[in-house]
């Protein structure tokens, strides 16, 4: 009645008739072993180089050699359970559904001889059919509904009416499950959303409106869009929710108090009980203001410095230096004043895309005195840039750190858009 496809290649099925038996053989036919003796088995799974075979009116489970299938142990499983369903879930362990206890069992692949007991946390009257599925939990179906089980055992039923019978993960990620009352096949969707940011256009000087595709896979799902002047965004549209179903459903809303003439990065995000979805950044320019012209505003380098540092005595060593977030074509100067300082000023000119780390510049063989000041000024033409300045401070404090904007070529800070 069952069959699986073994890890050496063959083929091995059960004969659960009047003389039960188990049997393997080789893709081309050739090769056919039987071995009576190994119980009544409704399913059988190979995992790890072994077959392994539910015996339901023996309640336990036999573990073979695959090939002669010679009995390799014997696990017991609850008395009156009844194990019929079985699977395995690519992380050593080795699932079992107990007909007649109405319960799932779970032990590792590797355990030999003992016992294993039936999970705590849920029920499912009569189960049958097992499977693991994509997200790394295990799909159990029974009559009237599915149970789905988390690695830490953690039991939830979604009631389906029916009697689900037996279940499969496919190829799409969703799990699928037979129905002995109908002709049936459910297709079990509970997953994080999936979305995809849309176009976002101006619909005046100070708002603009953003579209988006959101596939809820089963669950009500909240939606949202982030939106700002630079990637970090900073403000969210007022929230939208998509009922639970499955398809993509498209998504709507106004973004409010923007600014004339200003370009502002936009992306989706939606999220349900299973988790959360983001969607690609896109961009929207706003109109100048009505009435007369605005001069655009310049751009904000999503650039910045860190440091680290540690104390040598008395005396404080940067052991990292770094510029992250550059989007390339950047300058870095670097100004370092005070003793210990192995130069007064560096300058590195059109910056490549991502880090630039400085610390070779530095390192725990440059000791810094109290009171130097090191400076990494970041700027591009028609930009807005960032200076991060470092003092150092006595008796082992941790540096002082300030931030600010300054514009290509200003000898003063500016004031930050």
């Amino acid at each position: 009645m069952a069959i699986t496809a073994g890890d050496d290649g063959r083929m091995y099925f059960s004969l659960p008739c009047a003389t039960p038996k188990i049997g393997t053989v080789a893709a081309d036919g050739s090769g056919l072993v039987t071995q009576s003796g190994r119980g009544t088995a409704y399913d059988l799974v190979s995992t790890g180089g072994k077959l392994f075979v539910p015996d339901f009116e023996g309640d336990v489970v036999r573990r073979l050699t695959l090939g002669t299938l010679a009995v390799e142990t014997t696990i017991g499983a609850p008395g009156g359970g009844n194990p019929d369903g079985i699977a395995a879930d690519g992380a050593g362990n080795v699932w079992v559904t107990l007909y007649g206890a109405g319960g799932v069992g779970r032990f590792p692949a590797t355990q030999t001889g003992g016992a294993f007991a039936a999970l705590a946390g849920g029920s499912l009257a009569n189960p049958f059919g097992i499977a693991a599925g994509p997200d790394g939990r295990m799909y159990v179906a029974g009559p009237g509904g599915i149970a789905r089980i988390s690695p830490d055992g953690a039991f939830r039923l979604y009631p389906t009416g029916g009697e689900p019978f037996d279940v499969a993960a496919g190829p799409d990620g969703d799990v699928y499950v037979t129905d002995q009352t109908s002709t049936r096949v459910l297709r079990f969707v509970s997953t994080a959303p999936r979305a995809s940011t849309g176009a976002a256009t101006a619909v005046a000087a100070t708002a603009a409106s953003a579209s988006a595709t959101v596939d809820p896979r089963g669950n009500a799902t909240m939606v949202v869009f982030d939106y700002g002047p630079t990637p970090a965004y900073g403000a969210t549209s007022a929230p939208v929710v998509v009922p639970a179903g499955v398809g993509a459903v498209p998504v709507s809303a106004v973004l409010s108090g923007l600014s004339a003439a200003a370009t502002y990065h936009v992306r989706v995000r939606a999220a349900n009980e299973e988790g959360e979805a983001i969607g690609a950044d896109t961009v929207v320019s706003t109109p100048p203001a009505a009435g007369g012209t605005e001069t655009p505003k310049p751009a904000v380098l999503a650039a910045r410095t860190s440091f680290s540092w540690a104390f040598i005595g008395a005396r404080t060593a940067l052991t990292r230096v770094e510029i992250a977030g550059l989007r390339g074509g950047e300058t870095a100067t670097i100004t370092c004043k005070g003793k210990g300082c192995a130069f007064k000023s560096k300058t590195y000119r059109k910056l490549k895309k991502g880090k630039k780390k400085l610390s070779a510049l530095f390192g725990r063989k440059r000791k810094l005195a109290t009171g130097t000041r090191v400076e990494v000024r970041v700027t591009a033409p028609d930009a807005v840039g960032s200076s991060t300045v470092l003092v150092v401070r006595k008796r082992q404090r941790d540096p002082k750190i300030t931030r600010a904007c300054v514009q290509s070529g200003a000898r003063k800070t500016s004031r930050c858009p």
